[in-house]
This record gives structure tokens, C-alpha cells and sequence, in this order.
């Protein structure tokens, strides 16, 4: 999955396109949508997910894909815009990786019942910038079903976006994970689908940290939610997940007339966002596959 996500990257960046008019987001709301629910039933199946994932990674970096194609269910959906579906598109985009010179920096890998996610930074070539990655798969049954990734080119991406990340917490109580998760959900939609310039307020931490932003704190966040492409954003949050203090918000975001795909990462304490990541790759208007990138 590494060395698959890593070739994607660099294909994202030397063939992305633009992406096509969006539909918009009309006022979306926090309390009713399944974005934010794990079944109790899932749960309990986060290490042995984390696993399998581990071991599926190995199997593609040592190209033992038939070791990899027993943790790839049948109807394996991809959403890579780069990569064909199925997992005959898993073997086409990692066989073309094994000759590429590409170093591979792991940053944070974590999960919530069925999702796994990881974040990376990927550099194509001993000279070239590094790309700032989050690949997000969803297991059922043992097997990766579902794959969804997010490339944010080097000259947006910022040096310090991935720099190191602590691990989530892991004395956390389930309650306060969930309340974390309704945390994010709630900023993301009353600070940028109902236009509440007073939101940060509520949720930010006055000396919260942003990775890959001009600056941190809360002064600084309120003065980016000012500016006109900001000011236009909407959200379509798509799924939420959390582990210890740590929450990733999946997204459709309007900017403009383009849709893009997003991953805003969190941390949060005492209810209030003190860290955030944020990785953005507008949607092509041609893809490899017809599952789109959400």
C-alpha cells in the first residue's frame, strides 16, 4: 500500500487535471448524518485491521502480490483517480513503482473500526520536493474493500505540514473519541457551511498549532477564514474518524467552481482543536475507474 500510495503520488502530480463545476453544498448538518458512526460490532475489529494492513503494505513493497491479493476482497472499490479499480489496478499501479526511485516517509498511521488511515510524505527522486499524502482504506471481512487517497503537491504543501506527529493518545475514553469527532464535524460546518466567522472562537485553541499555514494560532485562523476564497468554501464531510485525540475529517470541498477532495486532521483537548494538518487535491475530470474520488 506504500509504495502503491507513493507511485500514485507521483502520478497525481505530473498528470493532474483540472476539476469539473461542483453541484455546491446546501446547508448541510452536523446531527443527522452517518458520517460520524462506527458500529459498536466494527470496533472491535480495529487491531486486527491495523494488521492486516501492515501485512498487506509488506506484501506490495516485497512484490508478493499473491500474499497481497488474499487481504483485497473481490469487489475491491478504488477511488484513486489515478489507479484502475479493482485489484488489477493495485498490481498495474505497483508494478510501475518497482523501478522508481521514490523514498518513502512514514508519518502517522491509525483507525477506527474498519478505516485505516495513514499519513505520508513521498519524494520522487533524491532532489525533487516531497509530496504530502493521506490514504484512507476501508476493511471488511480482513480485507481492504475500499481505498480512497488525497495528494497535495509540493509547492502547497508547506515543509512543515507532516512534520513529526505524536501518535493519538491512548488513554482516551470511547465517549470523549466520539465527542471529538462531533467537535470537528461542528466547526467544519458552522465555520464554513454556515459562514460564522465567530466559530473559531468556539472550537480553536487560542494557541493552536497549524502545520503547513503562514501561522499558528487562533488570530491567524480567523484572518484565513477572512479571505475571499475561504469565505466561498463549503463542505460535503463524507466520513470522521478518531482514534485517541486525533480526528480526520474526509471531504468534498467547494472552492470556487471546482470540487476538491480534502483531509483535514485534528487534535483536540478539553473539547478545543490544538493542532491541524489539512491536505487538498482538486478532482480530475477523467479517472481510471467511474467510482469518483469520495
Amino acid at each position: 500500500m506504500f509504495r502503491l500510495a507513493s507511485t500514485l503520488a507521483l502520478t497525481s502530480f505530473v498528470f493532474g487535471a483540472m476539476a469539473p463545476p461542483a453541484n455546491g453544498n446546501p446547508n448541510p448538518k452536523a446531527v443527522d448524518r452517518d458520517y460520524l458512526l462506527v458500529a459498536e460490532a466494527d470496533l472491535a475489529g480495529t487491531g486486527s485491521n491495523l494488521q492486516a494492513f501492515a501485512t498487506l503494505s509488506q506484501a506490495l513493497q516485497a512484490g508478493d502480490f499473491d500474499q497481497a491479493r488474499t487481504f483485497y476482497a473481490d469487489n475491491y472499490v478504488q477511488h484513486n483517480p489515478d489507479m484502475g479499480d479493482g485489484f488489477e489496478g493495485v498490481m498495474a499501479r505497483a508494478r510501475q513503482a518497482g523501478g522508481a526511485d521514490l523514498t518513502f516517509l512514514p508519518i502517522l498511521t491509525f483507525a477506527e473500526g474498519p478505516y485505516v488511515a495513514t499519513c505520508f510524505m513521498l519524494r520522487a527522486g533524491k532532489d525533487a520536493p516531497a509530496l504530502a499524502i493521506v490514504d484512507l482504506s476501508l476493511f471488511r471481512g480482513g480485507k481492504s474493500a475500499e481505498h480512497w487517497e488525497i495528494v497535495m503537491a509540493p509547492q502547497a504543501a508547506g515543509h512543515s505540514l507532516f512534520a513529526p506527529i505524536q501518535p493519538p493518545a491512548t488513554d482516551v475514553p470511547r465517549a470523549e473519541v466520539n465527542a471529538n469527532k462531533q467537535r470537528a464535524a461542528d466547526f467544519i460546518n458552522e465555520a464554513f457551511n454556515r459562514k460564522r466567522l465567530d466559530a473559531a472562537g468556539e472550537f480553536v485553541a487560542k494557541d493552536v498549532v497549524r502545520h503547513g499555514a503562514p501561522g499558528n494560532g487562533l488570530a491567524s485562523w480567523r484572518e484565513d477564514m477572512l479571505l475571499p476564497e475561504n469565505a466561498e468554501m463549503e463542505y460535503d464531510i463524507k466520513r470522521i474518524i478518531g482514534q485517541g485525540d486525533i480526528v480526520l475529517a474526509h471531504s468534498r470541498v467547494t472552492l470556487g467552481n471546482r470540487d476538491h477532495a480534502r483531509a483535514d486532521l485534528f487534535r483536540l483537548a478539553g473539547g478545543r482543536i490544538i493542532e491541524h494538518w489539512q491536505v487538498t487535491q482538486a478532482v480530475p475530470e477523467q479517472m481510471r475507474h467511474v467510482n469518483g474520488m469520495f
